[in-house]
């Protein structure tokens, strides 16, 4: 029996928000908590799921690390940590007091489900008035095409250290390459 040929399928480009955006959007997340989880996301590269399930003890002030346990493919990998996101993720530990996750849900002793910042990202674009979808996967990938074309170094901190993973992003920006860089720019917020 001869095997069928595969379909060929649509490709498209992420969705990207402009860095005016993504400030327009931040401008509509109210609550401290949400606010630092998508923040994680768009400052360093983070999957909502990874975000949520920080712990206190992933976050490395001294190395300005981040530890993601079990992320995708369960995997473990470190990303960038930025000075602003640092003094927002402070700001939040000394109003909140979350004990063992970073942000806790509102069960004993779970953490924050990525639903809940599916919603509020949703919500917050739709109050920002973009007519575009917006996601923390879009806000990851704006993180990736704002900062993966400096280093070959931020494309294996976010997880892109394929060059198939990261060739979406560009083609946004031209051709891709994985040759080392001059470390332009750390993380989104350094702008």
């Amino acid at each position: 029996m001869r095997a069928l040929p595969a379909s060929k399928c649509r490709r498209n480009c992420p969705s990207c928000l402009s860095i005016a955006e993504v400030q327009q959007f931040f401008s509509y997340v109210g609550i401290l908590k949400h606010r630092a989880a998508l923040m994680l996301c768009y400052g360093s590269g983070l999957r909502s799921s990874e975000a949520v399930a920080l712990k206190i003890t992933d976050i490395d002030s001294s190395r300005m690390l981040i530890r993601v346990q079990q992320g995708k493919g369960a995997k473990d990998r470190f990303t960038v940590l930025s000075g602003r996101l640092l003094t927002l993720l402070r700001r939040y530990y000394k109003i909140q007091r979350p004990v063992e996750w970073l942000f806790p849900g509102t069960k004993q002793g779970t953490h924050l489900q990525a639903a809940t910042i599916q919603d509020v990202c949703r919500d917050a674009a739709r109050m920002a008035g973009f007519h575009k979808r917006v996601t923390p996967h879009v806000l990851r990938s704006a993180s990736a095409y704002y900062t993966t074309f400096q280093s070959s170094f931020i494309l294996k901190t976010i997880g892109l250290g394929r060059a198939g993973s990261a060739a979406v992003y560009g083609r946004r920006a031209g051709p891709l390459s994985l040759e080392p860089a001059l470390l332009v720019a750390t993380n989104p917020f350094s702008r």
